[in-house]
């Protein structure tokens, strides 16, 4: 699913057909995010199909039979041939009561003693709690619960709490930009399914992985204040008239690495330790290289760029105190070692290997006097 530099969407879905009633569970592969809705929509499924339209899913799961004729006519309509369609038997997949349970299984409740309210809203992320609400959503998680156990990476992702409600219209802040407007004006894709000639090719200019990925979902909400329009084109306007502080971010930027992807792989446990200490360099990087933009910025007639560059947090503590946990490795050993005092586990097992050694030395001396034999670490 993670083949280019965009989001790896796999979308859970669930109908209820006589209200137009669905719940969708969408995994972003790439960072590890869920977002999760539920929604009535009209007959001609606009509300699923500017979803769908955004989305782009690389994979969608679902249940035989659950989804209507009308449901899956739209999507074989929209969705690109290079999406896989997993189908799950009735018997597969977790209902409102599985999905219940499965979740209280994934967050168990910090107090035993908790009432039923209390275990859901004291572990479970708060973007499952809001959708409790909605049993055709809570099934929708349910099923992707269930996919992902299938393929045994779902503690990996589940367990980064990463969920959030997914709300295509922005609350409002933005414009509207319904499905069928995205491919008429081939904002995202051309009438071929390609990027060939679309806005988002045409004016996408991103550096980094995470860059072009935040700017595709601004590009299909668009803004719509004349004040926010103004204040952006007051920053465009001095990031015009400083060329040396547009080159010299663009210097920062260039050559990070997908820090979403490799952070996401980081809390999984499955990233090499060359991949690691190269997050560390490239967060040490940005922070010293921002506050150094920050203090450039602060002559600006536009407040949204020093802003911006302010609300950054300092990592260098964090970084330094990560730093003092291990001994930096050799070149190309993929090995981190603690340092001394640091990891009360490791000194304790290092201090049993110690004794152990002692131990077998002077049973091997002792040996060794009694048969007359002369140990092996004393021959020439």
């Amino acid at each position: 699913m993670l083949q280019d530099d965009q989001a790896g969407h796999c979308v859970a879905i669930r109908e209820v057909e006589d209200e137009d009633n669905f719940g969708l569970c969408v995994l972003d592969a790439a960072t590890g995010e869920f977002n999760l809705c539920s929604f009535v929509d009209d007959v001609c499924r606009t509300k699923l199909e500017t979803m769908m339209r955004q989305l782009r899913p690389k994979e969608l799961v679902h249940t035989k039979g659950n989804l209507s004729v009308a449901t899956i006519r739209l999507l074989k309509n929209i969705l690109p041939a290079s999406c896989l369609w997993t189908v799950l038997r009735e018997t597969e997949g977790y209902d409102y009561d599985g999905t219940l349970k499965a979740l209280e299984e994934m967050f168990p409740a910090e107090d035993e003693n908790a009432m039923e309210e209390d275990i859901f809203s004291g572990s479970i992320p708060e973007g499952i709690r809001q959708m409790m609400g909605s049993r055709v959503a809570m099934e929708a998680i349910g099923a992707m619960i269930w996919y992902l156990r299938q393929l045994n990476i779902d503690k990996d992702l589940v367990s980064m709490k990463n969920f959030n409600i997914y709300d295509p219209m922005k609350q409002g802040l933005g414009l509207v930009l319904d499905g069928q407007t995205l491919s008429h004006v081939e904002v995202l894709q051309n009438s071929e399914g390609t990027d060939e000639g679309s806005l988002l090719r045409l004016l996408g200019r991103c550096v980094t992985p995470f860059g072009k990925r935040l700017f595709r979902i601004w590009l299909c909400m668009p803004l719509r204040e004349v004040s926010a329009i103004n204040s952006r084109l007051d920053a465009v306007e001095d990031l015009l008239d400083a060329p040396s502080v547009e080159a010299e971010f663009a210097q920062l930027a260039k050559g990070l690495p997908d820090l979403e992807r490799i952070v996401s792989r980081i809390h999984a446990g499955t990233c090499k330790v060359l991949d690691f200490l190269k997050v560390l360099q490239a967060f040490e990087k940005m922070s010293k290289g921002l506050k150094k933009l920050e203090n450039q910025a602060q002559s600006f007639k536009s407040t949204n760029i020093s802003g911006l560059l302010r609300s950054a947090p300092d990592l260098q503590p964090h970084i330094d105190a990560l730093r003092g946990q291990f001994e930096e490795p050799k070149e190309k050993d993929d090995l981190l070692l603690p340092r001394d005092g640091k990891d009360e586990a490791y000194d304790n097992v290092e201090a049993e290997i110690e004794s152990l050694k002692t131990s077998l030395d002077k049973s091997l001396k002792k040996l060794s006097g009694q048969t007359g034999s002369v140990p092996a670490s004393q021959l020439a």
